[in-house]
């Protein structure tokens, strides 16, 4: 298996947790609640559906399997998503033993990225972490949640309306199921299948050297807030994410 660098080390560090049967353990996963499909008739209901949801600032949590792509190379691991309605963001992912590979934490434009593996932290702002996971660095962190569960990115009225929808910069292909594709500055997030909330979605950069796949395993509404995760003392700052 290829490796792509999560944050410094943390590939290589991976495989030195299965060579040496790692044990310690670490889990931020909610209790959700199964959230009902659109019950819209065509793409302009199911739009309407959608945003009257994305206003209502839900919280959203799902266990899902991630795939991150860039230059070629590809890593597959399991994480927590969460999000809030303070627009909070929260991703735990573990390495193929279960055990925690790192943790990311967005609140707006304010970031923390603890890798587990190699003891270490890093503040610093969201598009520097999440080119370190594939992402494009336009997205914000609540923007990419709510597209990565399958709602449009903002809660701002629509200022085109047809066989297209633009919001806020970015437009949207609409099934009456969910959303099919959209696309913004310098990225592109296709669905696998249209629906709410998303089952699979691919979110790439413009040029095709970075991705990432989300398929969401057991998404569904958050039983709690994000909670700012605890940083070990014994960590070492500031080991910044390797940017792609």
């Amino acid at each position: 298996m290829s490796v792509v660098r999560l944050a410094p080390r943390i590939g290589a560090a991976v495989l030195l947790l299965l060579l040496t049967g790692a044990t310690r353990c670490a889990s931020w996963r909610q209790e959700v609640t199964p959230l009902p499909p659109l019950g819209a008739a065509g793409p302009a209901e199911a739009w309407d559906e959608l945003l009257r949801i994305r206003r209502e600032s839900p919280r959203l949590a799902s266990y899902a399997s991630i795939r991150v792509e860039s230059d070629g190379s590809k890593q597959s691991f399991r994480a927590t998503i969460a999000t809030d309605e303070r627009g909070c963001l929260r991703v735990d992912a573990f390495t193929p033993m279960g055990t925690a590979a790192f943790t990311l934490y967005a609140d707006g434009d304010e970031t923390t990225m603890i890798d587990h593996v190699n003891r270490s932290w890093w503040k610093g702002t969201f598009p520097t972490a999440a080119r370190s996971l594939g992402l494009p660095g336009s997205l914000d962190a609540h923007s990419l949640a709510m597209i990565a569960f399958g709602l449009p990115a903002s809660a701002e009225p629509e200022s085109e309306r047809g066989e297209r929808i633009v919001q806020a910069g970015v437009v949207y292909r609409v099934d009456a199921k969910g959303l099919a594709e959209v696309t913004g500055e310098g990225w592109t997030a296709k669905f696998n299948t249209p629906s709410f909330p998303a089952s699979s979605v691919t979110i790439s950069t413009a040029d095709g050297g970075r991705a990432m796949t989300v398929r969401h395993l057991e998404p569904g509404a958050a039983s709690r807030d994000v909670d700012a995760p605890k940083i070990d003392a014994s960590y070492r700052c500031c080991v910044e994410p390797a940017a792609r």
